[in-house]
């Protein structure tokens, strides 16, 4: 999942290069949505889909990307990621 590799780099030594396709797709969406900045390298098309041609640098994680992957989540052994809900309070029966 694109957070657990958010989570990754927040702990890594930056610049990080990012050498695995599926991570750079991934990495892809996290600078989309802003969690993230790197050099994304061009993606040639190819049978059943793309290849990038060499290796992404992620240059730092964002503030909001710091934020995002403090936030209560967890991750289940498939790579599922679930959020830990809030608990809501009961409105108070007196008012």
């Amino acid at each position: 999942m694109a957070y657990q590799l958010l989570q990754r780099l927040c702990t890594a030594q930056l610049p990080a290069e990012i050498v695995q396709q599926a991570d750079i797709d991934k990495l892809q969406l996290l600078c989309r949505w802003g969690l993230v900045e790197a050099d994304i390298p061009l993606a040639m098309p190819e049978r059943g889909g793309h290849c990038y041609v060499g290796h992404a640098i992620v240059m730092r994680v964002t503030p909001q990307g710091r934020a995002a992957a403090k936030r209560n989540t967890r991750a289940l052994p498939d790579g599922v990621i679930v959020r830990t809900a809030r608990r809501q309070s009961a409105p108070s029966p007196f008012l």
